[in-house]
């Protein structure tokens, strides 16, 4: 599963892979509630996230604690404004 923000809709991109992905696109500013709303699969796992620090500071809070999540590893790569 890949959650991936984006400004508007332009900026969609078609993603190919050979593997049953399931990609969903949010707008921009809606990472922090798409995870609070997002129903992890059962059993253990790790996630990983990357973007404006902000954002997965965000999202790492939604994430941190949460059942099953074994390896958390949310990176803010850059800052808006900067």
């Amino acid at each position: 599963m890949a959650l991936l923000e984006v400004a508007s809709e332009e900026e969609h991109q078609e993603i190919r892979t050979r593997s049953e992905a399931d990609l969903r696109w949010l707008r921009r500013g809606r990472a922090a509630d798409a995870v609070r709303e997002l129903g992890l699969p059962w059993g253990r796992g790790h996630v990983w996230g990357a973007g404006e620090s902000r954002a997965m500071r965000a999202v790492r809070d939604q994430l941190r604690g949460r059942p099953g999540v074994e390896k958390l590893q949310v990176l803010g790569y850059w800052s808006r404004g900067r």
